[in-house]
């Protein structure tokens, strides 16, 4: 099955500076709140949503600025619990009118960038949001590969008729940011199915690949493209193509120690990073790069891939980010002093980290709808079991947003240990703190309030996390 050729790898070349301001104005009737947000991605490397606030008057008229870095931002526009999204440009002057009462029915733009707004407007009336593509996509992963390609060709047709339908008046550069937005989403969800059809097939995320499980990877074309850099399934497209290509080249190697396939991977990955991707999707990927490494990485290693990448890019826009977690990463180094917090527990009672000092802490930084976090409970269950009667405290820290769903998940699934939640999902104090930006995340600390390990173990790798917790008990 071929995929639709959609995508006219020389387009338009970026010599203009997108760079300035768009105004958003408008008038609400029947308002749901006070006031009106614009939320959008300020970077796709760590994903940090900005969120913009203007003040809604008595006679429903509102207006903010939104500052533009790129030639299309996405943002999603809200009043109280309705909301909306389209794409904006350096200069647009967007004025909006809608009834809170019928919101997306009765959304309309006028104004520069209007003919964008108003697709957009109908998009989301008559399909969704355009994130919901990946949701739709997750029914298909028990597909076999030819029966997913189909599905993801079909399900991108579909976005691809609606376009034809309704593109009159849009600019010529928009309906081919349209479909590359949804050929990259393809893309970088046949880079998924490797592992997620054999996971869901096995029903396990303890899966063994093998190279015939990559197979699909030989209809990913290598297709970089500069313009398209602030589209989500391009950089993620960017970040895992030649990884993947490389594990499907090498997998069945069992002979090979994983060090040595580490290294050779490095290797391989940076010779066609150097030699295919086009300036600004090369700097992307190895900022990508460093801040992805800062995770599971020793400190020495994560200064040295930081200053490779200093080397390169003496004045890089990712180079706040990246010192921003390494400074974070050097403070979470072994023997380091664990970070300091106070938090409420879920019995309302009032603590602080070093309260526990005299006791080996287990962090897990968890949510109630992450599905990795429900996958690591019976693990984490014998893991308890195992320390049930020694000086070992279970702290769970959730991101949840949705109090309700955290303590119906702790109720649910029988979760004991300390437990704290705090608003703010992904920008909670505590998560901020410890510089976590994916969940589960965990953290080991000893007796002395000292960070026990660079790379704590996760529940599921049992025998090396009860190795390591035995280890600073004694």
């Amino acid at each position: 099955m071929r995929l639709l050729a959609i995508i006219a790898i020389c387009v338009f070349s970026i010599n203009t500076v997108f760079a300035g301001d768009a105004k958003i104005s408008g008038k609400i009737t029947n308002q749901l709140a006070d006031e009106v947000q614009v939320s959008y991605y300020a970077n796709l490397l760590n994903y940090t949503q900005k969120t913009l606030t203007a003040k809604v008057s008595e006679d429903g008229s509102f207006s903010i600025t939104v500052p533009v870095t790129e030639q299309y931002l996405q943002i999603q526009i809200q009043n109280g619990d309705q909301a909306t999204e389209t794409f904006i440009q350096s200069g647009d002057d967007l004025k909006l009118t809608v009834n809170g009462k019928n919101f997306d029915s009765t959304l309309k733009y006028t104004g520069k960038g209007a003919a964008v707004g108003n697709l957009m407007a109908k998009h989301v009336m008559e399909y969704s949001m355009m994130m919901m593509f990946g949701s739709r996509m997750q029914q298909h992963y028990t597909k076999e590969q030819e029966e997913f390609i189909s599905a993801a060709n079909a399900e991108m047709k579909k976005e691809l008729d609606f376009l034809e339908a309704n593109k009159k008046g849009v600019p010529e550069s928009f309906v081919q940011y349209w479909k590359a937005w949804y050929q990259y989403s393809v893309y970088d969800e046949m880079i998924r199915y490797t592992f997620m059809h054999k996971m869901m097939k096995e029903r396990t995320s303890s899966v063994v690949m093998r190279k015939k499980d990559y197979a699909i990877l030989d209809k990913v074309p290598v297709a970089f493209n500069d313009n398209y850099i602030s589209i989500p399934g391009y950089v993620s497209y960017v970040a895992e193509l030649y990884t993947n290509k490389y594990s499907a080249m090498t997998d069945d190697d069992t002979t090979t120690q994983q060090e040595k396939k580490n290294e050779l991977r490095e290797a391989y990955v940076d010779k066609e990073v150097k030699t295919n991707m086009p300036p600004k999707t090369k700097e992307y990927y190895y900022a990508k790069n460093v801040y992805d490494n800062i995770r599971n990485n020793a400190i020495a290693d994560v200064e040295k891939r930081y200053a490779a990448f200093l080397a390169m890019y003496k004045n890089s826009s990712y180079d706040n980010i990246l010192s921003n977690a390494v400074a974070i990463k050097r403070k979470k180094a072994k023997g380091a002093p664990a970070i300091e917090f106070d938090f409420t527990t879920m019995e309302g009672q009032q603590m602080k980290l070093s309260d526990l000092k005299g006791k080996v802490v287990y962090i897990d930084f968890w949510a109630s709808w992450c599905g990795p976090c429900m996958r690591e409970l019976p693990a984490t269950k014998k893991v308890k079991e195992h320390f049930k009667d020694k000086d070992v405290v279970f702290l769970n820290v959730s991101i949840d947003e949705d109090m309700n769903a955290w303590k119906k998940a702790i109720e649910k699934n029988n979760i004991t240990g300390i437990h704290t939640c705090e608003p703010g999902g992904w920008k909670n104090r505590v998560a901020q703190l410890y510089g976590v930006n994916s969940v589960p995340s965990y953290f080991l600390i000893d007796r002395n309030g000292k960070f026990a390990s660079e790379n704590t173990p996760r529940p599921s790798e049992t025998e090396q996390l009860i190795k390591e917790i035995e280890a600073v008990l004694q």
